[in-house]
């Protein structure tokens, strides 16, 4: 009996653990843009293509951070609004690099 006990806590942990990812990644897909210039952006690109932080470099941005994925980036950009830039340059999406680090720390960048 004990087993099964453990099984199904692992279940409902695991299950609680995707449905919390699933709203950050929906909050973080419908957050408003608000960041300024000099604050962090996160750029997300296709992981197949050249990579966010080599999008983020082109759109004339400043990556952040010790590492990098291919799949996103954390960069500083002196334009205010480097969207429309970004997706020209072939960026899936831009996002408010504050907004979502409150999901990660708890606070700002």
């Amino acid at each position: 009996m004990g087993i099964l006990r453990g099984t199904c806590l692992d279940v409902m942990l695991m299950s609680g653990a995707l449905l919390l990812s699933g709203a950050v990644a929906v909050s973080g897909a419908f957050s408003p843009f608000v960041a300024g210039a000099g604050t962090p952006v996160l750029v997300l690109a296709a992981p197949w293509g050249v990579g966010a932080a080599h999008i983020a470099e082109q759109g004339g941005g400043a990556v952040i951070g010790p590492s990098q994925t291919v799949f996103g980036a954390l960069a500083t950009f002196d334009d205010p609004d480097p969207r429309a830039r970004l997706k020209r340059l072939g960026a899936w999406a831009v996002r408010d690099g504050q907004f979502l680090a409150m999901f990660c720390k708890g606070g700002t960048v």
